[in-house]
């Protein structure tokens, strides 16, 4: 029978929490979201889903709300990765980091996702070479889980049941043939991630 999965992050006050991440999946988020802000000026196709199209059948007004919106987003977007990097080894933090945890996660999903070509399709497989990528997105999904349920206030033993009843043992390691990223989850018998976008 698979053990029972840890909760990464605990609610222990009205605003506290208790962050028990990994120093692995800190590393991970971290040492990407560090590239991700070097580039965030950039046109990298992957960055499509942090700057949608809100207008897609008029091209010209979308290109004026790109213009006015998209530095502001990428603000908010640099603050966030500031704040993570400052919060990177704490062991408790308040709402407005976990906040910052959930936006950074989220977008390095997206850009991940993007860059994959991940699709809603059940067939869907990533190549060899993408393994690598896939493991991250996979920890990354398992871990926004954990902020989204930790700032839901659920009670601790419903969030484990949910944990334990959703998801599958998931074994980044095996399913690169030994060659791929390192699975940055503990070694706890943990269940896999969400897959979807």
């Amino acid at each position: 029978m698979p053990q029972r999965p840890v909760l990464l992050i605990t609610r222990i006050g009205e605003d506290n929490f208790v962050f028990d991440v990994p120093t692995a999946l800190r590393a991970a988020v971290l040492g990407l979201a560090e590239q991700l802000d070097e580039e965030l000026e950039g046109d990298s196709p992957s960055f499509a889903r942090l700057f949608p199209t809100a207008y897609p059948e008029d091209p010209e007004k979308d290109a004026g709300y790109q213009i006015l919106s998209r530095s502001e987003l990428i603000e908010i977007r640099h603050s966030a990765i500031d704040t993570v990097r400052t919060s990177a080894n704490d062991d408790e933090i308040d709402g407005e980091t976990l906040d910052a945890w959930m936006r950074v996660v989220n977008d390095l999903r997206l850009v991940l996702g993007t860059h994959l070509d991940l699709t809603e399709d059940h067939r869907w497989q990533p190549r060899q070479d993408e393994l690598d990528h896939y493991a991250l997105y996979e920890a990354f999904s398992y871990l926004l889980q954990h902020i989204v349920e930790a700032q839901l206030e659920i009670p601790e033993e419903e969030l484990l049941d949910l944990a334990f009843d959703t998801y599958p043992k998931f074994d980044a390691d095996a399913e690169s043939d030994g060659g791929g990223a390192p699975d940055p989850r503990p070694d706890n018998g943990e269940p896999e991630p969400n897959s979807g976008k």
